[in-house]
């Protein structure tokens, strides 16, 4: 994967990259986009630009502002090509939805078929 789309934590990009055949690629990173995306794919008002525990970044060519992402959960549901550094989200009060799932499903179940997920334990 390269080391440009590393910051951005992002399922379905790091799952992409076990489709070339490498053992090189954020499987874990991968997971926590899973594990830590939201149900809900409503488009809420977010507000994260207040937060104290954000480092803020010199802005750099794809408009990193801060540190390390924020968790799914945590910032404003978007799309795969989206910039995932984005912290807030105003012009929205829940009157939109994203996608059908396909945010989440499409990362879950290539790696499922990549071998690289393994199915829920019973």
């Amino acid at each position: 994967m390269a080391e440009a789309e590393r910051p951005e934590k992002e399922g379905l990009w790091n799952i992409f990259t076990a489709l070339t055949g490498t053992k090189d690629f954020d499987l874990n990173e991968a997971t926590w986009y899973l594990r830590e995306h939201p149900l809900d794919l409503i488009d809420w008002t977010i507000m994260n630009s207040h937060r104290k525990d954000i480092e803020e970044i010199p802005i750099n060519f794809r408009s990193q502002t801060i540190k390390n992402v924020l968790p799914p959960d945590e910032r404003p549901i978007q799309r795969h090509n989206a910039n995932m550094f984005n912290l807030d989200r105003t012009n929205n009060n829940g009157t939109s939805e994203q996608s059908a799932g396909d945010i989440w499903l499409l990362p879950y179940w290539l790696g499922r078929y990549l071998g690289v997920i393994s199915p829920p334990q019973k």
